[in-house]
């Protein structure tokens, strides 16, 4: 793959965060967040990549071949190695400022120039994956100004992209982000890149996605998948296909939900991808779950436990412990349970993922509550709600504060009881209200852009309209200079018998002006022969013909009316 102009983050397959409340828990289903870049390459592959690319760099000696191969090895070191990024990018940084301070020509300044934004460009990316945002932001910035200046389409495509990104993502300033991708969609109209726009259209889907708009995150998935299906991108389209069933979900489609997850499924085995086909069955296990099909749901995450710990991820087996535990609870088979959610509990523990160890905690209190030991009930509902308390996960303090109002009042504890119960209240409360901003927020930005699209389109009729005047006003003028113009030659020779002008030169004079009428006749009513012959080729020359036709007679009368006139002037 060429990297020496698509560097950096042009775009990314958006995190999907599937997450739901269920009654007195709250159960993590799954985390897709996978970052794309152009191309599907695997890891090994990438390697291999880099390895020719610095053995090409040793060989080479002149320092633009060099720094535009510390460029793509810097692109390919993308989201394997941010540390290696960083280095090459900064040392074709240095390259190029160091040859700019001396007299190079203009030609030479353009290559710098470039090298230096594809640089600044990755660097920025590094800084986002580190979480310093203005910085990045400011670097993707300085990028683009350096692409602007030469009109390097892909480059500026790339900087509005990631610049998009970060609003989407980070500053959730969801207007930003979409003009940004938008500007970057105007950068790649020109060039043949259908992953770069496929790309862009999915960052413009997932940003609908969070702000509520899921009709047109599913639009735009959707175009998103028609290139990647188009460039045969199989990697790309089984990434979309995951995020069109999520959106499918939101719109209350889960049939269709389904059958794009499947789909996915379907693409992850013919790429032998265990990590994707992982969250897919996952997936499709939450589905079912929400529908309280327990079999179907358990099956499907067994499959994705089973490949899970396939691939030995410790992670994603405490996520489909825990979920399949979950599952043993709502069928009452409450030791096999046990046995899954205390080996999940050990998993979430050994590798100090805190969110999913008190969403476990929580569903063990869940699990002894439903037994009736209400000691350990409480034990759990405790370690979970203090742990939520101190890493602030809201929605587990929410849950959990209602599932110990409940162990308390069964244990006859009315003060503790009231107490959990106000604290769940109250959250509950602010939830509805934060979702009630969310909600006001989100139609406050639907009309908004929805006005803009009304500008927009009212600008463009109105140039439309202001175009077609002009237009309309300047064949006016040309009318009237073409008919001025068959005037005065018509003049000319009614009075040429006055003029010093032989039979052949009049033959000629009368042949151009009714050439010219008959053309002038054509481009007058080519609108309405157009109207009558439905662009039919056969039926517009009859049309002329006929024209033709009606013309000759006049002009064979004129011809010999003007050559008695010079005649009688030569005999004179």
């Amino acid at each position: 793959m060429d990297q020496s102009y698509i560097f950096g983050q042009i775009g990314h397959i958006p995190t999907r965060q599937f997450s739901k409340l269920n009654k007195m828990f709250f159960k993590k289903l799954c985390l897709f967040f996978i970052l794309m870049f152009i191309g599907s390459y695997s890891i090994a592959n990438q390697y291999q990549i880099i390895d020719s690319l610095k053995i090409e760099l040793k060989k080479a000696k002149h320092d633009t071949i060099r720094t535009n191969l510390m460029i793509e090895i810097s692109s390919s070191y993308g989201y394997i190695n941010n540390d290696s990024v960083l280095f090459y990018s900064q040392k074709a940084y240095e390259f190029s400022k160091k040859h700019q301070s001396n007299q190079i020509s203009a030609d030479l300044m353009k290559y710098y120039d470039l090298i230096i934004g594809m640089s600044l460009n990755n660097i920025g990316s590094v800084y986002n994956d580190w979480g310093h945002i203005d910085t990045a932001l400011q670097l993707y910035q300085d990028a683009f100004v350096l692409f602007e200046k030469y009109d390097n389409n892909n480059g500026m495509a790339s900087a509005n992209g990631n610049i998009g990104y970060i609003y989407m993502q980070n500053k959730v300033d969801f207007k930003k982000a979409i003009y940004y991708f938008q500007e970057s969609l105007k950068n790649l109209e020109s060039l043949d890149e259908p992953n770069s726009i496929a790309n862009t259209y999915t960052n413009l889907g997932s940003t609908y996605d969070k702000m509520g708009m899921y009709q047109k995150s599913y639009d735009y998935y959707l175009k998103a998948l028609k290139l990647f299906e188009s460039s045969d991108n199989k990697w790309g389209t089984m990434l979309i296909c995951n995020n069109i069933g999520s959106v499918c979900q939101d719109l209350r489609d889960d049939s269709l939900a389904l059958k794009y997850f499947k789909r996915g499924i379907s693409i992850s085995k013919e790429l032998s991808d265990s990590t994707a086909m992982g969250y897919l069955y996952n997936n499709i296990g939450a589905l079912y779950m929400d529908h309280k099909k327990y079999d179907e749901a358990i099956e499907n995450y067994t499959q994705a436990l089973v490949i899970r710990r396939a691939i030995n991820s410790p992670k994603g087996l405490a996520n489909s412990l825990g979920n399949i535990g979950l599952i043993r609870i709502h069928t009452k088979n409450y030791s096999a349970a046990q046995l899954d959610l205390e080996e999940a509990l050990k998993i979430s523990r050994e590798i100090q993922d805190t969110y999913e160890e008190t969403a476990i905690l929580s569903n063990l209190s869940l699990l002894y509550f439903d037994q009736e030991d209400y000691n350990s009930s409480l034990y759990y509902g405790l370690l979970s709600y203090n742990q939520a308390k101190r890493n602030s996960f809201e929605q587990f303090i929410r849950t959990v504060s209602h599932q110990l109002y409940k162990v308390y009042k069964h244990q006859n504890q009315a003060d503790s009881a009231l107490k959990y119960f106000e604290i769940h209240t109250s959250l509950k409360d602010s939830l509805m209200s934060a979702d009630n901003i969310r909600e006001s927020t989100r139609m406050q930005m639907q009309y908004d852009l929805e006005k803009e699209d009304l500008m927009k389109a009212q600008k463009e009729k109105e140039r439309l309209n202001l175009e077609k005047k002009n237009k309309e006003r300047r064949n006016s003028i040309q009318y009237m200079l073409i008919l001025i113009g068959i005037l005065t030659l018509a003049a000319f020779l009614l009075f040429i018998g006055r003029f010093n002008v032989n039979t052949r030169q009049a033959q000629g004079l009368i042949f151009l002006t009714f050439l010219i009428i008959f053309e002038f006749l054509l481009v007058i009513l080519d609108p309405y022969v157009d109207m009558l012959s439905g662009g039919a080729p056969a039926i517009k020359l009859s049309i002329n013909a006929m024209v033709a036709a009606l013309i000759f007679p006049l002009h064979h009368y004129a011809e010999g009316k003007i050559k008695n006139r010079v005649l009688q002037k030569v005999k004179k």
